[in-house]
């Protein structure tokens, strides 16, 4: 304990040494576990023990929920900006792999043996594409959420506190459009730079790729877009391509109608862009914290004063305490 630093980032939080006749129990309490070890072999079992510390626990419960009341109280929450950053990750990570644009059609053999390879190859290339599909819309919807999770996390981790002490203001800035919401920043919130430029390309594609974002959402149908092929009927029921294509070109291409994989990876970048931008309105001294904050998987939340913090250690160490007696210091 004597070098225990002030902050959760430690190997040994707490530690009781409790001496019974000849024999010292010592308790500590790791990181990950609570260890109690005696110098001697204990005369009674460790559930002998566990049921005596209960019934010590019972006889004293109003005195320890007095203390307990006392403790700063805080409560576990996950980081939504990180479970959405490790998301949209995957999904890139995923669709990149897939590699569209590279994949090459097989040509149609001439034996029986050819012909089975095509239709595994084609199984094998309708797959991809299909999951590419599914990549590429889950990318394009999430991607925009990506970004507006860090200005809604940089309100609620940075507002001012008048702000965060009147519910129905906060709630209101909570509320507003986007644009607002991001033009709100450094007037709502503390740690902000002065004179910053709404005007830059990386806002103004932001809220281009939201408003897409929308369109999708709601499910908004225009059919004068093309998503495919033009096609012409001659006598009504003759179909006249304007390039012609093999049947396999037109499956693949029919898979990818709805998705493009180049503007799924495009509007992720322009998300990415649009979080690198606003955090680099952070000044010197919030930047640092703001970064360790974003990249804890499992934050603290402390109602009284609503304030967020790191409550948990960044990584998890352990070991083995052995006793040792003076046989063990001998040569």
């Amino acid at each position: 304990m004597m070098f225990r630093e002030p902050s959760v980032d430690n190997l040994i939080h707490w530690n009781y040494t409790v001496l019974s006749g000849t024999c010292y129990c010592d308790i500590s309490c790791l990181n990950t576990r609570v260890t109690i070890l005696c110098t001697e072999e204990p005369s009674q079992s460790v559930d002998d023990l566990e049921e005596a510390l209960l019934r010590e626990f019972a006889s004293c419960k109003k005195d320890l929920n007095k203390i307990k009341r006392g403790f700063e109280k805080w409560h576990l929450f996950i980081n939504p900006f990180l479970r959405l950053k490790r998301i949209v990750d995957q999904h890139e990570g995923r669709l990149r792999k897939i590699n569209v644009p590279g994949i090459v059609l097989p040509k149609i053999g001439e034996s029986t043996s050819d012909a089975s390879a095509f239709r595994q190859r084609m199984r094998e290339i309708t797959e991809a594409c299909d999951e590419a599909m599914a990549l590429s819309v889950m990318l394009e919807m999430t991607a925009p959420v990506l970004g507006e999770s860090l200005v809604n996390f940089l309100l609620l981790l940075l507002a001012r506190s008048e702000v965060r002490s009147d519910k129905r203001m906060f709630e209101s800035y909570s509320r507003q459009n986007i644009d607002v919401r991001i033009k709100s920043l450094p007037l709502v919130c503390m740690g902000f730079k002065p004179d910053i430029d709404f005007g830059a390309n990386q806002f103004k594609d932001f809220l281009r790729l939201m408003d897409n974002r929308n369109k999708r959402l709601h499910g908004n149908i225009d059919p004068t877009v093309r998503t495919g092929d033009e096609i012409y009927f001659d006598h009504v029921t003759i179909p006249l391509f304007e390039s012609q294509r093999s049947i396999p070109e037109f499956a693949m291409h029919a898979a990818l109608a709805h998705a493009n994989p180049e503007t799924a990876l495009a509007d992720t970048a322009i998300a990415r862009n649009f979080i690198a931008f606003v955090l680099d309105q952070l000044d010197d001294k919030t930047r640092p914290q703001v970064d360790m904050i974003l990249d804890t998987p499992q934050l603290g939340y402390r109602p009284d004063t609503k304030r967020i913090g790191i409550i948990l250690p960044p990584h998890y160490v352990d070991m083995v305490m052995v006793p040792t007696t003076s046989s063990d210091n001998e040569p």
